[in-house]
């Protein structure tokens, strides 16, 4: 029996997956990297075989986002504010030489 010669989940595991995994839905081909291990991945499977990598790899990406929001948020907060008045106190003149066609 070949690895991916299991009984279909799909078929209310009546078949066997070898004989109708080009005819399944749920036949899919994942390309990319492990997040387990790192090596490099092209292969067709089963769609109920790749979830436990697939929600590995949705966890890290998460983890990496949250990161990644923490940082900007630690640069936006070390940034000094600037308030509405402190605009206009720097650039009154400007307006009014616009206003004045000036």
């Amino acid at each position: 029996m070949s690895e991916t010669d299991y009984l279909c989940p799909h078929t209310a595991f009546k078949k066997r997956c070898k004989k109708i995994r080009h005819e399944c839905p749920k036949w899919i081909m994942v390309a990319g990297h492990n997040p387990n291990t790192g090596e490099a991945i092209n292969n067709w499977d089963c769609a109920d075989k790749w979830v436990p990598m697939l929600l590995v790899e949705g966890a890290l990406r998460s983890n990496q986002t949250s990161a990644e929001v923490s940082k900007l948020r630690a640069v936006v907060e070390r940034a000094k504010p600037v308030e509405p008045s402190d605009m206009l106190e720097n650039h009154s003149g400007d307006a009014a030489r616009f206003v004045n066609g000036g």
